[in-house]
């Protein structure tokens, strides 16, 4: 930072004259400022966005936002159970403590609808910064347009847009899927699901065609299995063929799904009647010897 100083005076002969001296400080900045961008789904992000004090002292934060672009919206998930949102409270920040805020990145619906002026719009908005320090001094930073990141030019687009994420074993898993046409060009897809014969974790099977589907057109279909094995498993891999274009696409992850007991219950006694019963530690220590050994 350079501090500039002028002083205007008069001479006795009745000319003026001004004298400029430059003051040079060195600053540094009081807060470090991380983000990081995770594509979930073509039309939605998510920023996190890391916050840290390299002050020697701590610092109030009063206001941490995201003011979304022009073609953007933003939701701020940083909101307590209560719905209030975290700066509600005194948030105090220690010297080289950090902090993260979350946000949800939405493209509005004039680009949404398709995927290639989408990917023209790359700034998706800025990070608005307001803190006071411990002398009730106040400081403010503004980042530059911050840029999304670039998503991979794929003719079709498939997520899952309802699966449950616990199931009993021996029951039929359901889940609804959402495929988008990013292609210019229509589409005739055939969906292909066959039991996973490595694992055998699952069973079931889907064999069906879907209606035509028109450039940045969407729809939806539902797919069933049966789990056959206990804990996490992973339902893949799902082919669809593009019949117009002879085209075949594969994914290799769908959906995740973990398997338990049949007489699984989402309680606290349920939990502690698994627990082994161990014996009371008193009578361990009455009935038998004890070594401990330090290693």
């Amino acid at each position: 930072m350079v501090l500039v100083c002028e002083v205007n005076y008069t001479i006795p002969a009745g000319f003026g004259q001004s004298l400029r001296k430059l003051f040079k400080f060195q600053v540094l900045k009081p807060l470090d400022v991380k983000t990081k961008f995770y594509n979930a789904e073509m039309d939605e992000i998510y920023l996190e966005a890391q916050i840290q004090n390299v002050t020697t002292g701590p610092f109030c934060l009063e206001k941490v936002e995201l003011d979304n672009s022009e073609h953007y919206t933003v939701t701020s998930l940083n909101t307590l159970s209560n719905g209030e949102s975290v700066l509600t409270s005194k948030h105090m920040l220690q010297p080289n403590n950090s902090c993260q805020f979350l946000y949800c990145i939405k493209p509005k619906s004039t680009i949404a609808r398709c995927s290639k002026v989408l990917r023209q719009f790359t700034n998706v908005g800025k990070l608005d910064i307001v803190w006071r320090s411990s002398l009730r001094e106040r400081g403010r930073l503004q980042t530059s347009q911050l840029q999304r990141l670039p998503f991979e030019n794929e003719d079709l687009c498939l997520e899952v847009v309802d699966a449950k994420n616990i199931i009993k074993i021996g029951s039929i898993f359901s889940f609804l899927c959402r495929v988008t046409n990013s292609s210019d060009h229509p589409m005739k897809l055939h969906i292909h699901l066959d039991i996973k014969m490595l694992t055998n974790s699952y069973t079931g099977s889907a064999d069906f065609l879907l209606e035509v589907l028109q450039p940045a057109e969407k729809t939806e279909f539902s797919l069933s299995i049966s789990p056959s094995n206990l804990g996490l498993i992973r339902v893949s891999p799902l082919l669809l063929v593009d019949t117009l274009q002879n085209r075949r696409y594969y994914f290799e992850k769908v959906v995740d799904v973990f398997v338990v007991d049949a007489d699984y219950h989402q309680d606290d006694v349920f939990f502690l009647n698994k627990l082994t019963e161990y014996e009371n530690s008193q009578e361990l220590l009455r009935e038998k010897k004890i070594q401990l050994q330090v290693v």
